[in-house]
């Protein structure tokens, strides 16, 4: 189980129904932190926050690479 966090528009879904996936996937829906394990990016992303991610060592992925690594 990791801690995600979602930025970017992930078409067709509210904020809320990218929680409820995150979570029955096995994961942790988080505010953007330090303890932050995965950045997932969708459309027109945070680049700031992708930035930072990167720089504290977050993995950084798409949302299509999320989704087919937790089927």
């Amino acid at each position: 189980m990791a801690r995600i966090y979602v930025t970017g528009k992930i078409e067709g879904m509210t904020k809320e129904e990218i929680k409820v996936l995150v979570e029955s996937k096995g994961h942790t829906f988080a505010p953007f932190s330090g303890k932050t394990e995965i950045l997932v990016y969708g459309k027109r992303p945070g680049q700031a926050k992708l930035d930072k991610a990167r720089a504290l060592g977050i993995r950084v992925i798409s949302w299509e690479e999320f989704m087919k690594e937790n089927p």
